[in-house]
C-alpha cells in the first residue's frame, strides 16, 4: 500500500493512513492527525516504546554490556584452554621423550644418572 508506493512512514498522508485503517480494521482511525504524526514520529519510534531489544538507548546499552560481558568471557575461557593446551603439550612431550628412551634402551641408565 504505503510501501508499494514507496512512502516513508512519515511521508503517509494522514487520509491514507485513515483508509488503509478502515479498509483493515472496519472502523475508523482512533487518532487525530497531530496523534497519527505523533505516533510516526523517529523520536516516538525510539523513546516512546517500552519493549526489549528496540532501539531504546537503555536497550542499546543493555545489549553493548552483554556483548562486552560475553567477550571477556570467551577471552578468559580461550586463554584457560590455550594455557591448559600447553600444559598438555609439555606433558606430552615428556611422556614420548620418556617412551623414546625406554625404546632404545637407556631408560635405566637416564634415570640412574638422575638419582
Amino acid at each position: 500500500m504505503a510501501a508499494a508506493k514507496g512512502l516513508k512512514i512519515h511521508e503517509i498522508p494522514y487520509s491514507e493512513a485513515q483508509r488503509i485503517y478502515e479498509e483493515q480494521a472496519k472502523d475508523k482511525l482512533p487518532l487525530t492527525e497531530a496523534e497519527f504524526r505523533e505516533v510516526i514520529s523517529a523520536e516516538t519510534m525510539v523513546f516512546g516504546r517500552k519493549g526489549l531489544g528496540g532501539p531504546q538507548p537503555q536497550d542499546i546499552a543493555r545489549s553493548i554490556f552483554n556483548a562486552k560481558t560475553a567477550m571477556h568471557l570467551a577471552k578468559d575461557h580461550v586463554a584457560f584452554q590455550t594455557s591448559s593446551l600447553k600444559t598438555s603439550r609439555t606433558k606430552l612431550s615428556e611422556f614420548f621423550s620418556l617412551i623414546q628412551l625406554i625404546s632404545r634402551g637407556n631408560f635405566h641408565e637416564n634415570f640412574k644418572n638422575k638419582s
